[in-house]
C-alpha cells in the first residue's frame, strides 16, 4: 500500500512518494493508484478533473486527504476561459465559444464534457441557462449547442471579466468501496459534487459548493437540470458523512435515491455538517423494484440547516416550491427506517417539508429538532399546506416534529458559518 502526494508544483514524470517527487495531477493517479493506497494533494492548490477512487478493504481503504499547511485542496471541474480572442461575437451581444478545442480553455482540460451548469463569473455564480437563442437577453445568460457555448455580453465577455469558469457536467468524485475522503474541497461540478454507488465510504470534513445546474442526461423531459452535493444511488450501505459543508448546489445538499434492485440503502449515517443556499437540504425518492428494498438504519442528525430554497438555483428553475430543507419525491420502498433528530433548520424560501404523492411514511421519523421559521411560512408543501402557526394540526395529521422546538426566526446578519456557531450554542449550548 503505497502513499502518493501530488501537488500543483509537481511533475508526473516523477514516482510520487514525496512531497519533494510530487506527482502534479489527479488525471496521473485515475491512471496509477491502486485499491488500498492513499493519495494526498497538496494543500492551497487546485485540482482538475474527476478523480475516481479504487476499492480498497476494511483493513486497508483507499483514501484521499490533503498534506501541508492553508485552505483545503480543491478539486474542481470548471473550464476556464481566460482570452477575449476565443470569443466570437454571433450577433448582437451575443459571444460563442468552443469547449471542443482546448486551446481555448485553461483548468480541466480532463474532461470531455461540454454541458454547461452554471457560470461563475467575478465570483458570482450565474445560473440562467437558457434552451432556446431568442431567450438570451440578459447579461451572463447562457445556451450550450452540441459544445459550443453562446453566452450574452454586452461586451466581450473575457474583456468584462479576466476569468469565466464554466461548470460543466460530471462528478468531483467517483467512489467505489472502502474508500475514505477528508479534507478537500468540490467545485465546480455541473452535475455532483460525490455521487454513484458505492458501500463502506467515509466522507469526512469535506467542503462540497457551486454545484449543479447542467442538463440531466436522458431525462426523457427535455431542459432539466439538476445537480447534487452528495448522492447516494441505489443500493449502497455503510456510509458516513460526518463534519462536512454543503453550499450552493442545484438541487440538493444530500441524497439518497434511485430504483434499487438488490436491498436498497443500509447504514446511512449523515451528521455535525453545515448545509446552506441549497434548493433542499435533505432528500430520499425511490421507486418499488423489489419486496425487500428498502431505506434501513439510516440517520440524519445534528446538522445545521440554513435558508433551503434561496440559492443560486431558485431563479432559473421551474420548480421552485420546492425549495425545502426535507424533500420526499416517490417513496416507492416498502422501508423507510430513516431518523432525523436534533438537527437545526433555519429558515426555508417556501417550506420545511415538501412530499409528493402520499402520506410522510411512518418510519421517516422526524423528531426533536429545533425548527426557526418566519411567521406564515409552510411548514409543508403541496401534500397539505399547514404554516407555521398552525403547526399542531400538522403534528397531529402528519405524527412528525411532535417534540421538536419550533421557533419564530430574527433575521441574522451573521454569515452561514457564523450563524451555524451561534445556532448551535443556543441549541445545544456548544
Amino acid at each position: 500500500m503505497a502513499v502518493y502526494y501530488i501537488s500543483g508544483t509537481g511533475c508526473d514524470r516523477m514516482d510520487g512518494l514525496t512531497p519533494e517527487t510530487a506527482w502534479k495531477t489527479t488525471d496521473h493517479a485515475n491512471r496509477t493508484i491502486a485499491g488500498g493506497d492513499t493519495v494526498l494533494l497538496h494543500c492551497g492548490d487546485t485540482f482538475y478533473g474527476n478523480v475516481k477512487l479504487p476499492a480498497g478493504t476494511a483493513e486497508n481503504p483507499t483514501v484521499l486527504s490533503s498534506y501541508g499547511e492553508g485552505a483545503k485542496p480543491e478539486i474542481s471541474l470548471y473550464k476556464i476561459t481566460v482570452s477575449p480572442d476565443v470569443w466570437t461575437e454571433v450577433r448582437e451581444n451575443v459571444w460563442k465559444t468552443t469547449l471542443a478545442d482546448k486551446a481555448n480553455y485553461i483548468g480541466n482540460l480532463y474532461t470531455d464534457d461540454t454541458n454547461v451548469g452554471f457560470l461563475y463569473v467575478n465570483g458570482e455564480i450565474h445560473g440562467y441557462r437558457r434552451f432556446s437563442h431568442d431567450r438570451l437577453a440578459a447579461q451572463w445568460e447562457f445556451l450550450c449547442e452540441g459544445q459550443d457555448l453562446y453566452v450574452y455580453s454586452e461586451g466581450n465577455p473575457n474583456v468584462l471579466a479576466p476569468e469565466i469558469c464554466c461548470s460543466v457536467n460530471g462528478r468531483c468524485i467517483s467512489p467505489s468501496e472502502y474508500n475514505v475522503i477528508e479534507d478537500v474541497a468540490l467545485c465546480g461540478s455541473g452535475g455532483h459534487g460525490i455521487a454513484g454507488t458505492y458501500a463502506a465510504v467515509q466522507i469526512l470534513n469535506c467542503d462540497i459548493h457551486d454545484i449543479g445546474g447542467s442538463e440531466l442526461p436522458g431525462y426523457p423531459t427535455p431542459d432539466t437540470r439538476y445537480g447534487n452535493g452528495i448522492e447516494l444511488w441505489d443500493d449502497t450501505h455503510d456510509i458516513l458523512v460526518d463534519g462536512c459543508r454543503i453550499v450552493n448546489c442545484y438541487d440538493v445538499a444530500f441524497t439518497m435515491q434511485g430504483r434499487p434492485q438488490k436491498g436498497g440503502w443500509h447504514r446511512v449515517t449523515v451528521k455535525n455538517c453545515v448545509m446552506w443556499g441549497s434548493h433542499q437540504s435533505f432528500e430520499i425518492w425511490s421507486e418499488k423494484t423489489s419486496e425487500e428494498a428498502g431505506m434501513f438504519d439510516c440517520r440524519f442528525t445534528d446538522n445545521v440547516c440554513i435558508g433551503a430554497g434561496m440559492g443560486w438555483s431558485d431563479g432559473p428553475r421551474p420548480n421552485k416550491e420546492c425549495g425545502v430543507h426535507l424533500l420526499l419525491y416517490g417513496t416507492g420502498c416498502n422501508t423507510h427506517d430513516i431518523k432525523i433528530r436534533n438537527n437545526i433548520f433555519y429558515d426555508t424560501k417556501y417550506a420545511l417539508y415538501y412530499k409528493a404523492g402520499d402520506e410522510i411514511p411512518a418510519a421517516y421519523d422526524s423528531d426533536e429538532n429545533y425548527i426557526y421559521l418566519r411567521p406564515g411560512t409552510h411548514i409543508i408543501n403541496n401534500l397539505y399546506a399547514y404554516t407555521l402557526e398552525e403547526k399542531e394540526e400538522f403534528i397531529r395529521r402528519s405524527g412528525k416534529e411532535a417534540n421538536s422546538f419550533f421557533r419564530i426566526l430574527t433575521p441574522a446578519e451573521e454569515s452561514p458559518d457564523e450563524l451555524a456557531l451561534r445556532l448551535k450554542k443556543e441549541c445545544f449550548g456548544n
